[in-house]
């Protein structure tokens, strides 16, 4: 199975039909962009377009029979929102999962398990570029503030670029939902680069909010199999949320050890703590305190440690939490 995407503006209007939804569908680009959603695949599509512009939310699913050269098709849909940095709906992706008419329970099971991991993946590469936007725009005040001839100056441009990395990647993600594109294999890695990396992206955010990032490091920490940008947006998230527990300022410790058979991540805030009763939930997806939070973040980190072999804990009282995080050497 294959995804397949549609854009549309605030309007529902189609502003780009992909070749794969093209050549699926047999509907060339030329007669789908300008068209709005309702003219082209039907009432049920424009209200569930309708339900999420409404909703103010991230996501909306469905299901789409259509007909193409005499052959009936059926699958299932997912509406993504597409907010702009002000925080007005501009549009929505549209991500199509198709299969032939009659497609045995195998097949059936395989769609709805896709719909379940795409929503999951959709929130949260939206998750991952609302936070890589924060940080960019702060680097961006900070050099408009302090003028391209301030001596770090370079170092945030540099920044600015590994900011940018992220966001496409993210994208990449979404993009390629379903496709087989998005996976890769774990490669050797040091870990403490990955910890010098993240902290060179966070550290004047962190400074700025009167939060001090110390970091402590094992020298003679071994390389281990892993997904760098995955263990890197893990570490990224676990900043984020010390960063959350310290709204008044404080500090964050990010530690690397070397364990029996892997090595050892911790990440450690003198925050509040977090009560006991929301230790139990705190990595299930969406469950969150916060407002404004998607209760993504800790529950893509519980799923990145899972997908290395790996496992984690927490340690929390009054006067702080720590997250601690155990990698394999090896995996399988």
């Amino acid at each position: 199975m294959r995804a397949r995407i549609v854009e549309v503006n605030q309007d529902a209007v189609i502003t780009e039909w992909s070749e794969a939804v093209a050549e699926r569908l047999n509907i060339p680009a030329q007669d789908a962009e300008g068209k709005t959603i309702q003219e082209l695949l039907g009432e049920a599509h424009a209200l569930d377009f309708d339900r999420l512009k409404k909703s103010g939310g991230s996501c909306v699913v469905g299901t789409i029979r259509a007909e193409a050269r005499g052959e009936l098709l059926q699958g299932e849909t997912l509406w993504v929102a597409l907010y702009g940095e002000d925080g007005a709906f501009n549009g929505a992706l549209l991500i199509l999962q198709l299969a032939q008419e009659g497609p045995d329970a195998k097949e059936i099971a395989g769609l709805r398990a896709w719909q379940a991991q795409s929503g999951f993946t959709a929130r949260f590469a939206a998750h991952e570029v609302r936070n890589a936007i924060g940080i960019l725009m702060g680097t961006l005040q900070l050099v408009r503030e302090q003028g391209t001839e301030h001596p770090n100056t370079g170092e945030r441009l540099n920044h600015l670029e590994h900011v940018t990395e992220r966001i496409r990647d993210s994208v990449y993600r979404l993009i390629h939902l379903g496709t087989g594109e998005e996976e890769s294999k774990p490669e050797l890695h040091a870990l403490n680069e990955v910890v010098h990396e993240v902290v060179m992206l966070c550290g004047e955010t962190l400074q700025r909010k009167g939060i001090q990032c110390r970091v402590e490091l094992d020298p003679d920490l071994p390389e281990v199999p892993l997904l760098y940008r995955s263990i890197s947006e893990l570490l990224f998230e676990l900043v984020i949320n010390a960063q959350n527990a310290l709204p008044g300022g404080g500090e964050i410790v990010i530690r690397t050890l070397s364990a029996e058979g892997g090595v050892q991540l911790w990440v450690r805030d003198n925050g509040a703590g977090i009560r006991e009763a929301e230790r139990e939930k705190i990595f299930e997806p969406f469950y969150t305190t916060k407002k404004t939070g998607t209760g993504l973040g800790l529950a893509a980190v519980r799923r990145i440690v899972l997908e290395h072999g790996g496992s984690i804990g927490i340690e929390s009282s009054p006067a702080g939490t720590v997250f601690k995080i155990r990698l394999p050497r090896s995996q399988g």
